[in-house]
């Protein structure tokens, strides 16, 4: 578009976290973009010579030749490239938040697996000790019907041994219960992180598609600039 209308500018693009530099002429010198973030901490408009500079949180546009022998056409132009400048700074801003949410989302993603394969670790090692409490409580309990007979125990004697295991045998049963109890949870929580999971992975998918038509018709040059302008 600066082009068409005959200007020569310098462009900056970006924010904290990675700055993007153009200009009409190819090159850019230090000195002209360390102009240009040192007039970028101030106001809107920066007059000097033929040289406007154009000021937006994610965007700055430097005019190296401001039409000064038209005034008219020099109002035009300040008036028109603001508002464009305007657009791209609002399309700039959107990107950022949808690349801030894509990598949130991948982020998320890795923490619910590694939180939901922590769990279901820590599930099966529950239900392997329950198992293990079991068959050590059932192996005790046929070792003592086999060997109980031939201890010459009174009957009162035996009567309170057996009394003791059957309470050892409730007790046992009230904790592996209570451990099933705790897989149950274990299984819910486990099917909730799932899900989140699987949303996070549709939000990741979703912004991968978004983001393909951008990436496929970047190298798109056309031959109107008009299509340039439209896509903000």
């Amino acid at each position: 578009m600066l082009r068409v209308l005959g200007l020569r500018a310098t462009l900056f693009a970006g924010d904290f976290e990675e700055e993007h530099w153009f200009s009409s002429s190819g090159d850019i010198s230090p000195l002209e973009s360390e102009l240009m973030t040192m007039l970028r901490q101030g106001k809107r408009f920066y007059d000097f010579g033929c040289r406007t500079q154009i000021n937006f949180p994610h965007c700055s546009l430097l005019i190296k030749n401001m039409p000064l022998q038209d005034m008219d056409r020099y109002g035009r132009i300040k008036d028109l490239l603001p508002a464009v400048l305007g657009a791209a700074d609002q399309k700039i801003k959107a990107l950022n938040s949808e690349h801030a949410l894509r990598r949130q989302s991948v982020t998320l993603a890795q923490s619910f697996d590694v939180i939901k394969n922590t769990l279901s670790m820590l599930n099966t090692s529950l239900h392997q000790n329950q198992q293990q409490g079991t068959d050590i409580m059932r192996k005790m309990l046929d070792e003592l019907v086999h060997n109980l007979a031939r201890m010459g125990l009174e009957d009162d004697q035996e009567a309170y041994i057996i009394n003791r295991i059957d309470r050892a045998v409730v007790n046992t049963m009230d904790v592996v219960d209570a451990g099933e109890s705790i897989s149950q949870s274990f299984a819910q929580v486990l099917g909730q992180l799932q899900s989140l999971i699987d949303h996070q992975a549709l939000l990741v998918q979703s912004f991968a598609r978004d983001a393909a038509p951008d990436a496929q018709g970047s190298d798109d040059t056309g031959e109107g600039y008009s299509m340039d302008v439209e896509l903000f």
